[in-house]
């Protein structure tokens, strides 16, 4: 319920509360691959790269097919200048056959 406050937060550019709530999720379920699939689209929303990336290799942990959280590793990388990683996470999706959304960066 949390994680999907904080998606809704996110889409009003209500950054602060889409944080706090993101925050209060993973307190409650620090496993949840969407959680911190959700957490890394908002650290990248606010151009916290480094921290995007933590969260997107944090949800991988916990399912390392996510074709979705592959694919939103690779933006993170691209947009922090990194293209060699960006390059392998994007391959890495590809082989999982998601299918990218074509006017959103991100899958929920």
């Amino acid at each position: 319920m949390l994680n999907l406050l904080a998606m809704i937060y996110l889409q009003v550019h209500d950054t602060i509360r889409a944080i706090e709530s993101i925050r209060k999720s993973l307190e409650i379920n620090p496993r949840s691959e969407m959680g911190w699939n959700t957490s890394g689209a908002i650290n990248f929303a606010i151009e916290e790269y480094k921290r995007s990336i933590n969260d997107f290799t944090n949800a991988l942990k916990i399912n390392s097919k996510n074709s979705a959280v592959l694919y939103n590793l690779s933006c993170a990388y691209y947009s922090s200048g990194d293209t060699i990683n960006a390059s392998k996470y994007l391959k890495q999706a590809l082989k999982y056959k998601v299918k990218f959304p074509s006017s959103k960066i991100f899958q929920f």
